[in-house]
């Protein structure tokens, strides 16, 4: 029985971990979003910049431990968000 325990626990977290990690993608695809229109509207698209003029409602926060931050480039029209040192959109 306790080995069976350890296997679902081990399961779990790794279901966890990679939800929260999905999540992310998710927040990294929206954060494209608004550095896209911003710059359209030829607006500064760093993070902070997105957040004080409401194409984000705050600044983002992943919801992994220890990922580090979102950060946002926009060279040529196309639009890349990274999550500490890798990248979250586009998604490889």
């Amino acid at each position: 029985m306790a080995i069976l325990s350890g296997i679902a626990m081990a399961s779990y977290t790794k279901v966890q971990q990679d939800a929260k990690k999905n999540m992310d993608y998710t927040t990294a695809a929206n954060i494209a979003t608004a550095a896209q229109l911003a710059d359209a509207d030829g607006v500064d698209t760093s993070i902070p910049s997105l957040v004080s003029n409401n194409y984000l409602q705050s600044t983002p926060k992943s919801q992994q431990n220890n990922a580090g931050e979102f950060s946002v480039t926009v060279s040529g029209g196309k639009v890349t968000v990274t999550l500490g040192d890798e990248q979250y959109y586009p998604r490889k």
